[in-house]
């Protein structure tokens, strides 16, 4: 069953500051199973690893590195034009839709 990830959750995959026990779950879920991003996911994802290069955390080959293995996990786009799924999901998780 698919599950949804936020970028709060994929920037401890890729950042050695930001470690966490429910990412690395999450991350080993991926192995065999799907997950859902909101389109959002990308822009929060691009802006965590800029402010990471910013304050020296990272490289800006870590930049484009980082981005690269988020492209190459099986995580799917939801757009915000989907509405149907996204309602089915905050109405199970009991989530908003924002």
């Amino acid at each position: 069953m698919p599950f949804v990830v936020d970028a709060s959750v994929a920037a401890a995959w890729l950042l050695a500051d930001e470690e966490s026990r429910t990412a690395k779950e999450a991350l080993s879920f991926l192995e065999t199973e799907n997950a859902l991003v909101p389109d959002l996911f990308w822009h929060e994802m691009r802006n965590i690893l800029l402010t990471a290069e910013r304050r020296k955390l990272i490289s800006n080959e870590d930049v484009l590195a980082c981005l690269m293995r988020l492209t190459s996990l099986p995580l799917r786009t939801v757009s915000s034009e989907d509405h149907l799924p996204i309602l089915r999901l905050a109405g199970k998780y009991q989530l908003s839709v924002l």
